[in-house]
Parts: C-alpha cells; sequence; structure tokens
C-alpha cells in the first residue's frame, strides 16, 4: 500500500472511529468522507500534474478494490473519496492496523478485572468504562491500540496499597515487575488518578 493510501484510508478510520456509528448510536446512516485536494494540496497544484497521475490511479486502485467510492468533480478530477463500511475488515488487515473496538474489548477486560481490587482503582476504571461506552479516549493505551502500558498502571496501583513499609522505588519495582526500572518508567509518565 503506497502512502497516499494509507493517509486516505487513516483518515477515513480516523472519522469512522470517532463517530456514533461506531458504537452504534447514530440512527441515520452516516457517510464518512475526505476530499483529495486538501488531503494531498499537490493534488491541485495545476503544475504538478505528475502528482495528480499518481494520486488519482491509487485512488482507483483502492475503489478496484471496494474499500472507497470516489466522486469526480469534473474530468478526471476527484472530488471525495467515501469509505465502504462494508470493507472495514479487509482495509483493516490492508493497513496492519488493529480495530479501535478490539483494543476498547482488550481495555475493558482489563478494568473489569482490576476495579474491585481498591477503591482508587474502581474510581479511575469506572470512568474509563464510561469513557469507552461514550466512544472517548481511553487513557494509557498507545496509538497503535496497545494495552501493556494502560496494565502496567492498573497493576501498580493496584500493588501500592499493600505497601505496608517505606519502599524504594527499585525494590517495588522488582517486586512488581521483575525489573528495577519499570515503576520509575510509569511513574515518569506523570498518572494523574
Amino acid at each position: 500500500m503506497t502512502s497516499y493510501q494509507e493517509k486516505l484510508l487513516n483518515k477515513l478510520i480516523d472519522s469512522y472511529e470517532k463517530s456514533k456509528t461506531h458504537i452504534g448510536a447514530n440512527k441515520a446512516k452516516q457517510r464518512f468522507t475526505a476530499e483529495l485536494s486538501k488531503l494531498f494540496p499537490e493534488y491541485a497544484d495545476e503544475s504538478d500534474y505528475a502528482s495528480f497521475e499518481i494520486i488519482n490511479s491509487e485512488m482507483q486502485e483502492l475503489e478496484g478494490k471496494g474499500f472507497i467510492s470516489l466522486k469526480i468533480r469534473s474530468g478526471e478530477m476527484i472530488d471525495k473519496a467515501e469509505l465502504n463500511v462494508d470493507m472495514l475488515d479487509d482495509i483493516y488487515i490492508s493497513l496492519g492496523r488493529k480495530p479501535k473496538k478490539d483494543t476498547y474489548a482488550e481495555a475493558l477486560a482489563l478494568f473489569e478485572k482490576y476495579k474491585c481490587c481498591n477503591p482508587v482503582l474502581e474510581k479511575f476504571c469506572s470512568e474509563q468504562i464510561a469513557n469507552i461506552e461514550a466512544n472517548k479516549a481511553v487513557k494509557y493505551v498507545s496509538p497503535e491500540g496497545d494495552c501493556g502500558e494502560l496494565e502496567k498502571i492498573l497493576i501498580a496501583l493496584k500493588e501500592i496499597v499493600n505497601i505496608q513499609s517505606e519502599t524504594f522505588y527499585r525494590d517495588f519495582s522488582v517486586r512488581v515487575y521483575g525489573d528495577s526500572k519499570a515503576f520509575d518508567m510509569i511513574s515518569q509518565q506523570g498518572c494523574d488518578f
């Protein structure tokens, strides 16, 4: 997949994942479109015909795969590209991107696992579950959808309340993570609980 194709599909997927349609809360059918001339300024540059041809060709290739449909403005000029939501699974695979719903399912499982451990975790996990239900961002999940750092933070919050005496970061980190620097790296992220 080319950089133009990736940029377009990622923009369309981002729009879809921020929508009510993504969480099934939209009553009307939404369309997810991107104007090519705004996304790729060189596309509308009349002095750069080579870029125009390349972008046209690559967008037609995506349309041929069924990922998008194109709206032609005039002649060969493409006005908009519209996401084909029926092809989302194939698009995610082509992009090598993890669907937001999968990330949310993984995060929900973690929040359910840790929310009954102590009052701080209960409050934090409940707030994050509400964010997921409202299709808002989940804290401490990487942009790629990795929940590894989130789980390390939840483990720290679970274990920190069990400390009975003064403990060095390093000792706590070794006991909980088996790594003397892991807790220090987590605490430097500026968690706001």
